[in-house]
């Protein structure tokens, strides 16, 4: 296999213009989407008609146009039952920004349920977090729905939301669009205050504890929030008002958005793609690991064998291999920029196509194959195995393999791929278990993760977390998403 680089990826690398330099090097500004909001138009004053005269002259009847100067039209004034009616109308818009819009559909079902019982997912996240460690467990999700009256399936609905497979719900994971939202809100708020609390007591003028939406917006546009975060201040308000707080609907409390302040903010979010570290990181992992792809990736990185890593994975898999000596899990650029060129719609979390995809097509055609014909991959092994539990070689893999068009080379990429450092063997990257012939061997306990694995799903979570993220991050990702920080 060849080393990888910068072209390799389809990438094209560029630097991103700093708009502010009160940034740190290396961060963007998150970028917002245009919020729909219903303008209010004025109507125009009617086009003047000029009007033809005819004048008794001598000699006959002439036909003139008679010089016209329009007089100045007071502009109208808009009536109070017109404001109201267009203040309710941006109301209006800003609480349907609220009611998600997903192409899954049992993420749609769980949104569509909030909406109607709780206003919006984030109202049904401060009920369920009791700690507020902004972190909901299975068991915490889990009793908290059956209390709440959730009707439909839990099972399914943790399935579709703990898309990296930790067993917990991070806030980005359990509410994305809203987390995205209140992301830029609080970029603004810490970069400018230093933190949550203290931006409530900026915009708390009056001092009286409490801020009205009309107080929110006047201080907030006095403090200087951003213009692309003024278009869309209503739904913000909505988002941070907890709902299920009656003493203070309708008005902030400092209870109601310290909630910000426990929050950490993906740092991932603010950071600009580094091509260059992904390419030498890469490098690094396969020349480790015999210039395998799979072997790098499960013997590396997807430690947990869930076939997507996360973002706290890819940092303790930096740490450890820096520890080892490897300088590319060092890079100049820090580890989160690395990171982003491998998940690059900062979903937080990538799968084997963003790390290669060669290798991920050949394993997934490889599983679809088995799966057809076995049901699961740990059975298709077995039917192989002259005795149980004896593992089985190349030579009895590929008669298994016929009529499934893998390439040869293929099946030699996924057979050593899964036998390095396989089950039971030494931890020396490389090493391979061995029968008494000395072959090395595939075993049932090798491949049982890919009883578990449906490539599609992660293609699939990537596109729809695609769509969530340039709807709330305009078009940021899209134009920028592959570019990197300048190489050195």
């Amino acid at each position: 296999m060849q080393y990888l680089n910068s072209s390799d990826d389809g990438a094209t690398s560029g630097q991103i213009d700093e708009k502010d330099h009160r940034k740190r090097p290396g961060s963007i500004d998150l970028v917002d989407d245009k919020v729909a909001d219903q303008g209010y138009h004025q109507a125009s004053p009617p086009e003047p008609v000029q009007e033809h005269h005819e004048e008794k002259q001598a000699g006959g009847t002439a036909s003139i146009e008679a010089a016209w100067t329009p007089s100045p039209t007071p502009s109208r004034q808009v009536s109070a039952k017109e404001e109201k009616s267009h203040q309710q109308g941006l109301w209006t818009s800003a609480k349907k920004q609220l009611h998600i819009q997903v192409e899954n559909s049992v993420s749609q079902q769980f949104a569509d349920w909030c909406h109607t019982k709780f206003t919006h997912v984030v109202a049904v996240w401060r009920l369920l977090d009791a700690d507020h460690n902004m972190t909901v467990g299975r068991n915490e999700f889990m009793q908290g729905l059956r209390t709440l009256g959730y009707p439909y399936s839990l099972d399914e609905l943790w399935l579709n939301l703990d898309r990296d497979h930790t067993g917990s719900l991070c806030f980005m994971e359990f509410a994305p669009e809203h987390a995205l939202d209140l992301a830029r809100f609080k970029h603004w708020a810490v970069e400018t205050f230093g933190s949550i609390q203290n931006t409530f007591k900026a915009l708390d003028t009056d001092g009286n504890g409490r801020l009205s939406f009309e107080e929110f917006k006047a201080a907030c546009s006095h403090q200087g929030l951003p213009e692309r975060l003024k278009e869309s201040i209503r739904m913000l308000f909505l988002l941070v008002d907890d709902p299920s707080d009656y003493s203070s609907r309708g008005t902030l409390t400092v209870d109601e958005i310290i909630f910000l302040d426990v929050w950490q903010c993906p740092v991932y979010l603010q950071e600009k793609a580094d091509l260059p570290g992904r390419m030498m990181l890469q490098n690094a992992l396969l020349e480790r690991n015999g210039f395998n792809a799979l072997a790098a990736w499960r013997l590396e990185l997807d430690k947990d064998k869930s076939m997507r890593v996360n973002f706290q994975e890819f940092t303790t898999a930096c740490t450890r291999l820096a520890r080892q000596g490897v300088a590319a899990a060092n890079p100049a650029h820090g580890v989160p920029a690395v990171y982003c060129a491998f998940d690059k719609d900062r979903s937080g979390w990538f799968s084997l196509e963003a790390f290669d995809k060669e290798t991920h097509n050949a394993l997934a055609a490889f599983t679809r194959f088995i799966k057809e014909q076995h049901g699961k991959v740990s059975d298709f092994v077995r039917s192989l195995e002259e005795t149980t539990g004896s593992g089985i070689d190349m030579m009895m893999l590929r008669p298994g393999l016929r009529g499934s068009d893998i390439h040869s080379e293929d099946i030699v990429l996924i057979f050593d791929g899964l036998t390095m450092g396989a089950y039971g063997s030494s931890k020396k990257q490389g090493a391979r278990r061995g029968s008494v012939d000395g072959r090395p061997r595939l075993y049932v306990q090798d491949v049982l993760f890919l009883d578990r694995w449906k490539p599609g799903d992660d293609s699939q979570a990537n596109a729809a977390w695609e769509s969530k993220a340039l709807k709330r991050m305009g078009t940021w990702l899209k134009d920028h998403g592959h570019s990197s920080v300048a190489a050195s």
